[in-house]
């Protein structure tokens, strides 16, 4: 992505192209530690962090069948909308040609 968007730090979504982030969800708040509460943890799904989804799910997570993309488009993948199969489409024919020329 970085070669596609030179300006950028090349973490993009290869489906979305949207700048993917890396937080850490909190499992306590800091209110929760200093009041000694129950830890009660909660996952939180923080659809802008980087993801990794396999573009066949047939296939293992190989080299040719990974994408690194954002866990909202990863998510979205089991309601797909047209617009989102041609993105789908568009990253899987461009992993073909890389993985074409590796070989």
């Amino acid at each position: 992505m970085k070669e596609k968007y030179p300006d950028t730090d090349g973490k993009l979504c290869m489906y979305c192209e949207q700048p993917m982030t890396f937080i850490s969800a909190r499992e306590k708040t800091r209110a929760q530690k200093r009041m000694k509460l129950p830890k009660k943890i909660q996952r939180v799904h923080i659809n802008t962090n980087m993801s990794i989804d396999r573009l066949n799910p047939l296939r293992p997570y190989e080299k040719g069948n990974i994408v690194f993309c954002c866990a909202g488009c990863n998510k979205r993948k089991n309601a797909v909308t047209p617009a989102d199969v041609l993105n789908i489409m568009k990253v899987y024919e461009e992993m073909e040609r890389l993985t074409d020329r590796s070989i």
